[in-house]
């Protein structure tokens, strides 16, 4: 490989890319390049290197930064256009390529990567090892600069890797030799940094610097912050940091932006704290003062389950004034602030269950659900899922029954009031016409498919969102048919599941029916003959509530992505429009929902949220409704939100709008790919001038921290279009030397184009 004018940075996105070429005339291309790093030398680059190329990197779930599970990321290989010229990158931190190579004793976490291998490329060295930095800039293969090879030059080197990846690599070959020395010059010359590094491993950062490195950097702390590491305490200079006077704010400010690349300080700054700070001025300076507000918002909410709902609402905003700062501190980013986080979810459900709707038609209750209602579902799902350890959970849990439990049960003796007026209620069938593809999604609550939409419009797509009755009972049994583009007729059966053609409509029984009907069934993965008509099923939000109850809420947004990958691959696949349905919404409630007697004498098939009655039942003290199936077959339900069985904490089958009001998505294709680009970014102090071409007309510019988190702009959004120069401006100084992102954003908010820099430079 021969360099001439780039950076380190661009070198490594081109062998990569590089990994990826293939001969067209013989071979079929790779569907990704796989890139193992077994020891994680690369991680400190690989966010920058997004900037450049699609990567998608092995880890916890966060879109925002293109991390997720292996399963995730099938679903984003198959979301992704196999015309595309550029395969996916997939960054394997922690894995080498033997942990692959054998399908059958490969780990359950990686086990959806397994079949990958035998379809995409490696990026490895010559000799088929995982490339290391070192290798990369000393081999032939690589960049063939003039590497040390001791231990000191390593270390250093992985300490420096960010800051080295921006040197241009025709002037590290007119240095010469790289050895410890000059990689640790990099690192010394941010004094900052330096210092943060030192008091997160005092003694593991003084051994990792020689003599004269040390000399330097003590004297570089001694200017600018005053203070000696080599005579001072790493507790003493921690108490200045906390403390954030004069240059230490400077100091505060790059450890709060990156406090996971500095994991000991937390407890330095727990040690470090003065007695004379015991209300300081600056109580997010110290990680006990959060702890101490945790407790207080746990032991608040826990007791709320005491008072009425009035009280339980005043509580929460009042809690809410008090900690909504908590948010935007350091601990919040380490995940340590999780019901101060919480509680801005609780407090939308406080404020929006003050009322009721004004309704009395179940058209009514659709049009105020789809509008209003599910916005309290899905605070109650966000303040259950930024909480995680069982305790904070139950806090808040307890905090929803005192607010969310009677709002919801009042809702929904409403709706029934409105629905036994109508006496039927479902929607059933769907017509289509040719290029249109079904996703029956399971479960796909309103709120859910909020989620879904957003998703959808996020990666380009025009997605449409309507509402439908859901079949009664409101169970997968009589729902899935209701949704089926099926011409045959359906008629009651057994127990609660309709029949058709003298058979009860089963799973298989369903597909029958559909081929009868000319339409294709699609397995999860196929994309069929997009001139025609499909159905295929994707999702596991009822399993997964049935299985987990309250962790549902982890999963959700897993299942929205795979949903949205889902559809995205059959609009690439051709098909004109694809309808999303499902046959039922749910309840979840922490604790459990009511419990109502109903004698189980009186039914032939009883669940948690309905009832078959038997013929020669007596009335009971609950809403009766006719069977979607059969008018003539009565259903009972309890009152309101109630259950008539013990220890429900998910679950559908009643009438409540959460349950029968069901969203309809109409995906209609995606938007035509723009040709818009950024073409070059140039600093001013904090003002950013960009360069840019043949941007859509309602485009816009921004600054953020992460390119896909509105939330985490830095500068105000510029409208721009067609090809021209914008500046934006910083406004926070404190953000310079920052790596972010500039963006080029449609006018729906999609990401046209990006590139990463760092403020000021």
């Amino acid at each position: 490989m021969t360099v001439t004018g780039k950076s380190v940075l661009d070198a490594i996105a081109s062998s990569l890319l590089g990994a990826g070429r293939y001969n067209s005339d013989d071979k079929t291309g790779p569907v990704a390049v796989l890139w193992p790093d077994p020891e994680r030398h690369w991680e400190p680059i690989v966010t920058r290197l997004s900037g450049i190329l699609h990567i998608a990197a092995l880890g916890d779930y966060d879109e925002s930064k293109s991390t997720g599970p292996a399963i995730w990321i099938r679903s984003l290989l198959a979301s992704t256009s196999q015309s595309s010229k550029v395969p996916l990158v997939v960054y394997l931190p922690g894995v080498s390529r033997g942990d692959l190579r054998a399908v059958e004793s490969t780990s359950a976490a990686l086990r959806p990567l397994a079949e990958l291998q035998f379809r995409s490329a490696w990026w490895l060295q010559s000799n088929q090892s995982p490339w290391t930095p070192g290798a990369f800039l000393r081999s032939p293969d690589g960049l063939k600069l003039d590497v040390a090879r001791d231990d000191e030059t390593a270390k250093n080197l992985a300490l420096v890797l960010s800051e080295l990846s921006d040197s241009v690599v025709d002037d590290l070959r007119n240095v010469g030799r790289l050895d410890a020395s000059f990689f640790s010059s990099l690192l010394v010359a941010d004094e900052t940094k330096a210092l943060l590094s030192w008091l997160n491993e005092p003694e593991g950062t003084k051994l990792a610097l020689s003599g004269n490195e040390w000399a330097a950097f003590v004297s570089r702390s001694k200017s600018t912050y005053g203070v000696n590491p080599d005579a001072m305490g790493a507790l003493t200079i921690a108490a200045k940091l906390g403390q954030r006077q004069g240059p230490w704010k400077k100091a505060w400010d790059r450890f709060a932006e990156a406090p996971h690349s500095y994991p000991k300080i937390p407890d330095q700054l727990r040690r470090a704290k003065p007695s004379d700070q015991l209300f300081s001025e600056l109580p997010d300076s110290w990680p006990q003062d959060n702890d101490e507000a945790e407790r207080e918002v746990e032991a608040a909410l826990v007791a709320m389950g005491g008072g009425t709902p009035a009280e339980a609402r005043s509580q929460v905003s009042a809690l809410e004034r008090n900690h909504a700062d908590r948010r935007q501190t350091v601990w919040a980013a380490l995940g340590a602030a999780p019901l101060a986080a919480a509680l801005e979810h609780l407090n939308i459900v406080a404020a929006k269950t003050m009322s009721y709707p004004s309704v009395d038609s179940p058209s009514g209750f659709a049009s105020w659900y789809s509008d209003e209602g599910w916005q309290v579902d899905a605070a109650a799902v966000a303040a259950l899922a930024a909480v995680t350890d069982q305790y904070s959970r139950g806090a808040v849990g307890d905090a929803l029954r005192a607010m969310y439990l009677p709002w919801l049960d009042q809702v929904a003796r409403g709706f029934q009031q409105s629905v036994i007026k109508v006496g039927q209620l479902a929607d059933v069938g769907l017509d289509l016409v040719q290029g249109d593809c079904v996703v029956f999604v399971d479960g796909l609550r309103y709120d859910v498919a909020e989620s879904v939409r957003r998703a959808l419009a996020e990666r380009g797509a025009d997605a449409d969102i309507r509402t439908k009755f859901a079949a009664f009972p409101t169970l997968t049994s009589s729902g899935k048919p209701a949704v089926a583009p099926i011409a045959s007729k359906l008629a009651g059966g057994t127990e609660l599941t309709p029949s058709a053609e003298g058979r009860a409509v089963d799973a298989g029984v369903l597909r029958s029916l559909l081929g009868k009907a000319s339409v294709q069934v699609l397995q999860r993965d196929e994309v069929g003959d997009p001139k025609g008509y499909g159905w295929t099923e994707t999702g596991d939000l009822d399993a997964t509530g049935h299985k987990l109850e309250l962790k549902l809420v982890d999963r959700i947004p897993q299942e929205v992505a795979d949903i949205a990958s889902r559809v995205c691959q059959l609009l690439d696949g051709g098909w004109a429009r694809v309808h999303i349905v499902t046959d039922h919404g749910w309840l979840l409630m922490p604790g459990q929902l009511p419990k109502m007697e109903l004698p189980q004498h009186l039914t032939v098939v009883r669940k948690s949220r309905c009832a078959r009655m038997s013929g020669g039942a007596v009335e009971v003290d609950q809403p009766i409704f006719p069977w979607t199936w059969d008018p003539e077959v009565r259903i009972a339900i309890p009152h309101g939100v109630a259950a008539f069985q013990t220890g429900c904490v998910y679950e559908h089958g009643g009438v409540s709008p959460q349950e029968s009001i069901t969203p309809h998505i109409i995906v209609s294709g995606t938007v035509e790919q723009s040709q818009a680009r950024i073409e070059g970014i140039k600093w001013r102090g904090l003002r950013c001038r960009v360069d840019y071409l043949d941007a859509p007309s309602g485009s816009r510019l921004d600054v953020r921290k992460s390119p896909g988190d509105s939330s985490s702009s830095i500068a105000r959004a510029k409208m721009i279009s067609g090809s021209g120069e914008e500046s934006l401006l910083v406004p926070d100084d404190s953000l310079e030397g920052v790596m972010v992102f500039v963006v080029l954003l449609s006018e729906q908010g999609a990401i046209l184009a990006q590139v990463s820099t760092r403020v000021g430079e």
